[in-house]
């Protein structure tokens, strides 16, 4: 898997939203929540928004944690993925921040 970075103008605040399914590691159910992920473009380029969602959709099957969640986010990697992307060291991006919640609260 392959998140691409795109042209985009140098200095922009970007936040990008997507709905997440998991598997809870703590109780036999799927948790739906909420990812966040923002960032500062530099260099004239971004990351690619459909190549993200593909990426976020990989955890579907997956027993992670929310916490564990966020993390596996920023450094583009979890045990069980056979996916390795690390979003802050991706060309011209700055990652700010990454937030999981649940979409039920």
């Amino acid at each position: 898997m392959l998140i691409r970075t795109v042209p985009a103008p140098t200095g922009l605040l970007v936040e990008f939203e997507a709905p997440v399914e998991h598997r809870c590691p703590y109780a036999d159910e799927t948790d739906h929540d909420v990812v966040r992920v923002t960032w500062h473009t530099t260099n004239g380029w971004t990351l690619e928004f459909h190549d993200l969602l593909a990426f976020l959709r990989e955890f579907r099957d997956l027993e992670i944690s929310r916490e564990d969640l966020a993390h596996a986010i920023r450094v583009g990697t979890s045990e069980q993925l056979d996916t390795h992307v690390e979003l802050d060291s991706r060309q011209g991006v700055a990652v700010i921040s990454i937030v999981s919640s649940s979409r039920d609260e």
